[in-house]
């Protein structure tokens, strides 16, 4: 009830700053008032609609969305299109945050006791999703793409980010379910080991899909070896950063372990900064400081800790910014298309799930059950789409349009599935 009438204060506020008379004032400083108080409002807001879905089985991550979406500047107008553009920082932060959590998460004493099924599942999956999605993509680009007389080049490279978007899971789902479940077993493991290390994987295929596109994009088609040196010095550069911040990370919290949540924030800000300098990746960067920090030290605890205390109110703005980003008219135009997409990505999942477990000679008796533990999907299919719509925001607006419009539709089926998956096989406790 506390936040519900902090939410009515909130909006009382930005309502006033709303008046032609208060603007008048100081139209500089009421702009200002304005956006705090819309923030505000949206992240109290979002907290709220975000617990009631938790009650009710569905991810908290869906209601910042739905939040975001009515605030947004097509239904209640609270959040303007400017206010988004403003905030760009808060959406690194959180991609930033999300990937240093998936490599916190990516821990290798667990990931060698699976290698021959992770690998399988793993190529089998993301291949069998990333082609169909091509496939797809090629044959809707004139629904959901601008007609700015793109090539043949152009669009195959389009459909590959859009591809490997597609194929991209969520760990922060899978691990509510399980704890919320207390699932555990060779199932469990298995869809766990696999969504944590499709993680890093995606990112290192984003990653090339990206600088192909800057290629076809940038106007400069040189020889194949300027390509080849453009993916190197990405993934070097990348690679180098992500060393040095998580070393630095690691240092930091295991011999001075104050103000950690501060530190991060730092260190987040910072990296940002240098990627935006230095034109290397900024998931894979960020994905590797937590993979190094839990794996070559005692330390990932500790960080993992931290990352959950700084977390929740970025993560509401920026899941509220993703969904107030959403272009309503064009979602409406492509609402069948997105709808489609999911299917085909449920269709891709069974099947490469399938062929993976039969590969590897595990457990195919529960080929039925595992693939539902891959139908969530939220941060880094998120963050993905918001790097290429503001490094590519002629084309990359319309693709996270429909990106989001898929997750969406994956958060509501995911986790009810996933949930299903843990209870029929019975390692769900």
């Amino acid at each position: 009830m506390r936040h519900f009438w902090i939410a009515l204060f909130l909006f009382g506020a930005w309502l006033l700053f709303q008046l032609p008379v208060v603007k008048s004032i100081s139209v500089n400083a009421m702009a200002d008032s304005s956006m705090l108080a819309a923030l505000g409002l949206v992240l109290i807001a979002g907290h709220i609609i975000g617990r009631w879905l938790t009650k009710i089985g569905l991810p908290g991550v869906t209601g910042y969305m739905i939040t975001g979406l009515i605030a947004g500047p097509y239904i209640g107008k609270i959040i303007s299109p400017v206010i988004i553009e403003k905030l760009r920082l808060i959406d690194e932060i959180a991609l930033v945050l999300i990937a240093i959590t998936a490599g916190g998460e990516l821990r290798w004493s667990s990931l060698k006791q699976h290698v021959k099924t992770i690998l399988s599942v793993l190529i089998a999956q993301t291949g069998t999703v990333i082609i169909i999605s091509i496939i797809a993509a090629l044959a809707f680009q004139s629904i959901f793409l601008p007609e700015n007389g793109l090539t043949f080049l152009q669009l195959f490279i389009i459909a590959l980010i859009l591809g490997v978007m597609t194929s991209a899971n969520s760990p922060a789902v899978a691990v509510a379910v399980i704890n919320e479940v207390k699932s555990s077993g060779k199932l469990t493991d298995i869809v766990m080991a696999v969504t944590v290390a499709k993680d890093i994987f995606v990112v290192v295929l984003f990653t090339v899909a990206m600088s192909l596109a800057r290629y076809a994009f940038s106007g400069e088609h040189g020889s194949g070896s300027s390509l080849h040196g453009m993916l190197y010095l990405s993934f070097a550069g990348s690679a180098l950063l992500g060393l040095s911040g998580g070393i630095f990370m690691l240092i930091y919290i295991k011999y001075i372990n104050r103000q950690n949540e501060l530190a991060i924030l730092i260190i987040s800000i910072i990296l940002i900064k240098i990627v935006h300098m230095a034109q290397v990746e900024l998931l894979l960067s960020a994905l590797m400081i937590g993979f190094i920090v839990e794996n070559f030290s005692n330390q990932g605890p500790r960080l993992i800790s931290s990352l959950e205390k700084i977390s929740p109110p970025v993560y509401v703005l920026f899941f509220a910014l993703a969904g107030a980003a959403i272009n309503l008219p064009l979602v409406r135009e492509i609402a069948w298309v997105a709808f489609f997409w999911a299917i085909l990505r449920v269709f891709a999942i069974w099947f490469g799930t399938r062929a993976g477990l039969k590969f590897s000679r595990e457990s195919y008796y529960k080929a039925n059950l595992t693939w539902l533990g891959f139908l969530p999907q939220a941060g880094v299919a998120l963050g993905m789409s918001s790097l290429v719509a503001a490094e590519f925001p002629d084309w990359g607006n319309n693709v996270r349009t429909l990106v989001l419009a898929v997750i969406a539709i994956n958060q509501i089926a995911g986790p009810v599935g996933f949930r299903y998956a843990l209870v029929k096989s019975g390692e769900a406790k």
